[in-house]
């Protein structure tokens, strides 16, 4: 039997419930038995857990709970009320029978759709308690009695037996566990053969919303420490944040919990997901004056934020962008900046969703703020962006003390590695691969995972050793992308293409494969995610929504014409850019532009451009159009088409990059971890080139001083002699 304990500080103590198990592991051996601590978690009036739940695919469900009284306090038992210590209390089996009523009643829900007959039975355990030295006169048989001779008792002889088909045990076991507790009712029902994309998508999210074992622990589990939860794009990290953040409430309903994040419209979803555990567990709201959902920044205009609500909580006025914003790196600066003040601790948990989008200041500043024992949780994308694919320890982002120990431990059994990515289909996430790294490009790999360690701990197998200049197969398994709805809706290619002559005859056959989806495939609007990767999207995206707009089909450009917040909202197709879009995910995701990747002057714009396709691909639930125009379209469809070779066939083959590549990949890996600064650097030398060209160098008094000008008058001079 496998024992699952998520309240780690609860059981470390409890020493009781540690030794009734030891029994009960002799009870139930077979391998078809869990056993959950203080789970599953259900809102009643006396706020009863149980010790223990037993699944079992003999005897159904079994509930234990466990009372620590003696016949020195415990004197008197009857239906009504027990005498504790002389004084008459309800009959606590009364609030236990309360719990376990609302336990059953949600797994016999309609919705669940099990139709094993699940027998559930109830024990409450009294070990230190000899029935024959108290007054007993409890009448009703609805919960079975054990006393200290419980080691005697033969449980499963006692039990009655029951017959789980496999699916209705996987059931089982995911309401117990809460692994469906986000899927969304679709309202109606399923058979097979679906009949089009509405059904395929709803059967689809229904499918992937399932979490597996360790998903379920980085989510449930609660300790004293600080956690890091990292996996790919679509590994459940946000889901698991706002299920630990609800728990945490839950928990310890006083606390001060912050919730935080970089991208703005992650704030809609962050909420809906919270809130609908805590509903789901409590019947109520959260507090949300105690669990507090924010950006990391934050101000007067833009509502509460990390840095914002600290500045307010110590009496410092707050920087805002415009008073930074020819700094290199301004939200770094404006922490760093505060960091200089003594400051007042101020929550009890922070919990940092998108870590790798935020600057290392950042985290001093949570460290500083956040009480001891320091008990904060990161979630960290490994390849957010290929710009960067190595983590950070604990002392690169908190700090360390005098003695060199880190000031924010972390424990390794606390460190989540996630590799199932629910979100992607295979070909989706390896071809989101293929094109980021250009791993199939002509012009070259712009980076790559160099260790066979790391490829593993994002879900992918290398064959053999990566030798510089010699071929490598690298695979990617199939029972780590489970979203495998292809094979049940084959109708439509999980991966399509277009290319045009033109940007609007490209955006003309965007507009009409949309109306199709809705008009004739009946898919929801906001299924539907359209990102643009051009210079200039406000006017693509404009010109698209008018189309959609002719055919009354309602859309939304987050940031650009409607509000930062306002992202995926029912019956509106999302209409957005590439940064906008971190953070979301949709079951159908256009990208248009495409081949901008091309489109660069250097190897620094160039791994910016490929980083944006590898994020713009990510965002995709299910299907994927790819669309291009122009010049380089037809360039960006013989690499998919090279790509796909080897995707179809889950796996890739490429020659691994030589020495001399390496070191030029690793130079631009330390140069892109500024990017602000490289990207001044570019505004200034495009403006000198086309000084140097038109042989005017009246204007370089405008931004250079003498000595600089002097200098680089004289190089020029040089240069052309």
């Amino acid at each position: 039997m496998e024992l699952k304990v998520y309240d780690k500080q609860a059981y470390a103590s409890d020493t009781v419930a540690q030794n009734f198990y030891t029994y009960l592991e002799n009870q139930f051996q077979t391998e078809e038995s869990l056993c959950l601590y203080k789970e599953p978690d259900y809102y009643t009036n006396a706020n009863v857990l149980p010790t223990f739940t037993v699944l079992d695919k003999k005897y159904g469900v079994i509930v234990f709970k466990i009372y620590d009284y003696t016949s020195e306090n415990l004197t008197i038992m009857n239906d009504r009320y027990w005498e504790i210590d002389g004084t008459k209390n309800r009959n606590d089996l009364i609030h236990f029978e309360d719990y376990c009523y609302k336990f059953q009643n949600d797994i016999n829900l309609p919705t669940n759709e099990i139709f094993s007959e699940i027998k559930f039975q109830k024990i409450a355990v009294f070990p230190s308690l000899n029935k024959d030295e108290i007054r007993l006169e409890i009448k009703r048989q609805e919960v079975k009695l054990l006393f200290d001779d419980y080691r005697k008792f033969d449980i499963k002889a006692a039990l009655q037996t029951t017959q789980i088909d496999e699916e209705d045990w996987y059931k089982l076991n995911s309401i117990v566990q809460k692994a469906n507790m986000l899927s969304k009712d679709i309202g109606f029902t399923l058979e097979k053969p679906l009949s089009n994309l509405r059904e395929a998508i709803a059967y689809n999210n229904q499918k992937i919303s399932q979490f597996d074992d360790t998903q379920l622990d980085a989510s449930l589990t609660i300790t004293d420490n600080a956690e890091r939860i990292r996996g790919l794009a679509g590994t459940g990290k946000t889901i698991i944040l706002a299920i630990k953040a609800a728990r945490l409430h839950r928990k310890n309903p006083d606390a001060k919990i912050v919730y935080t994040f970089s991208t703005h419209s992650l704030y809609n979803q962050v909420r809906r997901l919270i809130s609908k555990y805590y509903r789901k567990i409590t019947g109520n709201d959260p507090n949300w004056e105690n669990l507090k959902i924010i950006h990391a920044w934050g101000g007067k205009t833009t509502g509460e934020g990390f840095y914002y609500n600290a500045c307010l909580n110590n009496g410092i006025t707050a920087l805002h962008y415009g008073n930074l914003k020819y700094e290199e790196n301004p939200f770094g600066k404006a922490c760093e900046k505060l960091l200089n003040h003594n400051l007042k601790e101020q929550y009890d948990y922070v919990l940092i969703d998108e870590a790798q989008d935020l600057p290392l200041e950042f985290f001093k500043l949570v460290e500083r703020i956040t009480k001891k024992p320091k008990r904060i949780i990161w979630a960290y994308d490994e390849l957010q962006t290929t710009s960067n694919i190595k983590i950070p320890d604990t002392i690169e982002l908190f700090g360390k003390n005098d003695d060199d120990t880190p000031k924010v431990p972390l424990k390794p059994e606390n460190d989540y590695i996630l590799k199932k990515a629910y979100r992607n289909h295979q070909k989706v996430l390896m071809m989101a691969f293929a094109l980021g790294f250009g791993l199939y490009s002509r012009g070259g790999i712009t980076q790559i995972i160099r260790d066979k360690e790391t490829w593993d701990a994002i879900g992918f197998k290398v064959a053999g050793d990566l030798i510089p200049e010699t071929h490598v197969t690298i695979k990617r398994p199939k029972e780590n992308n489970p979203n495998n709805i292809d094979e049940h809706y084959p109708s439509r290619d999980i991966i399509q293409t277009c290319i045009e002559a033109s940007k609007t005859h490209e955006i003309t056959s965007v507009a009409n494969e949309i109306i199709y989806l809705i008009k004739e495939e009946k898919v929801n609007p906001q299924d539907i995610m359209v990102i643009d990767m051009d210079t200039r999207p406000k006017n693509n995206l404009i010109y698209l929504q008018s189309i959609l707009y002719e055919k009354e089909i309602e859309s939304l450009i987050p940031g650009l014409i409607d509000g930062a917040k306002d992202f995926i909202i029912e019956d509106n197709v999302t209409l957005t850019t590439v940064r906008r879009a971190k953070g979301n995910e949709v079951p159908i995701v256009f990208v248009m532009g495409a081949e901008r990747i091309y489109d660069f002057k250097n190897e620094y714009e160039k791994r910016i451009l490929r980083n944006m396709i590898f994020i713009s691909l990510t965002r995709s639930k299910g299907w994927l159009y790819l669309s291009a125009a122009g010049n380089n379209a037809r360039t960006f469809m013989e690499e998919v088409d090279r790509a796909m070779f080897d995707i179809s066939q889950g796996k890739y083959y490429f020659p691994f990059p030589s020495e001399d590549m390496l070191k030029e990949i690793e130079h631009l890996n330390m140069l892109t971890k500024d990017n602000k600064k490289i990207e001044k650097l570019q505004d200034n030398a495009e403006l000198l080139r086309k000084l140097a060209e038109a042989e005017d160098l009246s204007e370089l008094d405008m931004f250079l001083d003498e000595e600089t000008k002097r200098k680089f008058i004289e190089a020029l001079t040089k240069k052309k002699v």
